[in-house]
């Protein structure tokens, strides 16, 4: 991984002007990842479990909790946010949000004016996650830039210098290759994935751990490459998801490692929305 000092170009003053406290929920296929907002601080967060069986009563129950480790006395936000890949528990969150807390949640899409001009050919397909990623590589690093979200999924979003989303590229996460040639084979077995200490692995553990994580960054290397001859421009690379610091000790383009970049989107586009 490459350091490099970033320029807050994109930066928007405006961010974190709104008052009060700010729940943002950014609902993935694998985890839950949620935020509370004082103005731009994100002052907690947490990672949950995205159970497709989730009721309302239990979401409300672990919000409470969450809630109460900030403010002591009764849990209270004024504004929420969500961003969610998965219908069945946006439906879930949102009625949480309004019946248990009082709070008519914004609901993250294209059509929302989040401070990006859309260059995608069919905006409704743009997943919420990854318009909240490109958000805030641009409004809190500058464009041109690109952000990878190595989750269940692996997603490079790409915005211009002047801020026009391109739209990116979309492929398997690690863990879910990983997975998924285990779950094809007879012999290998489950690793867990860390740094490899080698390229020429001297253990079955070792060989899948070099080759799953060490391919990894290559890959994404190596759209950075295509995306930048594309562009025409050299770009900053943030990455963020949960296998992000461990790929990008790996990555010799990725130069920060972002861990809230998705709900720190989100405190953005919140802001941007009347």
């Amino acid at each position: 991984m490459t350091q490099i000092a970033f320029d807050k170009g994109g930066f928007d003053p405006l961010f974190g002007c709104m008052s009060g406290w700010l729940l943002a929920i950014d609902i993935g296929n694998t985890t839950t990842a949620v935020g509370l907002f004082r103005g731009s601080r994100l002052v907690l967060s947490n990672r949950l479990d995205s159970r497709s069986e989730l009721r309302v009563d239990e979401c409300a129950e672990m919000l409470s909790a969450f809630l109460q480790k900030k403010l002591s006395n009764t849990p209270s936000f004024q504004r929420g946010i969500i961003a969610s890949v998965v219908p069945r528990l946006t439906s879930v969150y949102t009625s949480t949000m309004e019946t248990k807390f009082g709070v008519k949640p914004l609901l993250v899409s294209a059509q929302l004016p989040v401070g990006l001009k859309i260059g995608y050919r069919k905006p409704q397909q743009l997943g919420a996650d990854r318009l909240a990623n490109a958000v805030a590589g641009f409004y809190l690093y500058g464009g041109p830039v690109v952000v990878i979200d190595l989750g269940t999924a692996t997603k490079f979003e790409v915005v211009t210098k002047r801020g026009e989303y391109r739209g990116g590229a979309i492929g398997p996460g690690v863990e879910t290759a990983s997975a998924d040639l285990v779950r094809k084979t007879a012999l290998l077995p489950q690793v867990v994935l860390k740094r490899p200490r080698r390229a020429i692995g001297r253990s079955t553990e070792e060989a899948l751990q070099a080759g799953i994580l060490l391919g990894a960054a290559g890959g994404i290397d190596r759209v950075v490459v295509e995306i930048e001859k594309e562009l025409g421009a050299k770009v900053k690379v943030i990455a963020t998801g949960g296998l992000a610091k461990t790929v990008a000790g790996l990555s010799k383009r990725i130069q920060k490692v972002d861990p809230d970049l998705t709900l720190k989107g989100l405190a953005i586009i919140a802001d941007l929305t009347p």
